[in-house]
């Protein structure tokens, strides 16, 4: 008469066991769903803002040459009251381009490539203002150097000893 219990105590303690488990292993696999799920969001978002940044990136580069085609037309022309016009539609249509381009990279990138962007446009401003006027107007490389340079370590590229060269021109923020 003592042993008439143990079967239904066993049997309801393997049951409880069983339920108890798969309960547990319910709420890991969903804990694991959740974390996998919210790690494929980070992932596509974190390559979403890369892939935003190389075209913002070489957006702007290609403005900047944009503008440098500007100058060679800009030089090319005569400067006499007559092409005064044309001359300014030139300057202001590139600079338009750059501003516009500038203004993505804004958006996307960090501080430091949104100051070389900055300088570098207004560098341009002032060179294609300067061949119009027919002043010394000469493009100084390091502004597209240390543009790269710092475009190259947002995305993550090696430098080389001439990128580190021009990212220690840039003033700490």
């Amino acid at each position: 008469m003592a042993w008439e219990w143990v079967a239904p105590v066993v049997t309801g303690a393997v049951g409880i066991a069983g339920v108890t488990g798969t309960v547990l292993n319910g709420r890991f696999s969903r804990d694991s769903a959740a974390a996998l799920a919210h790690e494929q969001r980070v992932h596509a978002l974190q390559e979403r803002t890369h892939a935003e940044k190389r075209l913002a990136y070489a957006g702007f580069l290609e403005a900047v040459q944009g503008a440098r085609w500007a100058l060679v037309q800009i030089r090319a022309l005569p400067k006499t009251p007559e092409n005064i016009t044309e001359l300014a539609t030139l300057r202001t249509n590139a600079l338009a381009e750059v501003s516009l381009r500038r203004s993505h990279l804004r958006l996307t990138g960090p501080p430091r490539v949104r100051k070389v962007a900055n300088d570098t446009h207004w560098h341009f401003a002032a060179v294609l203002l300067a061949a119009i006027r027919d002043e010394p107007n000469e493009i100084s490389p390091k502004y597209e150097d240390t543009l790269l340079a710092a475009m190259k370590v947002d995305l993550g590229y090696e430098l080389a000893q001439k990128d580190v060269e021009a990212l220690n021109r840039i003033p700490p923020d």
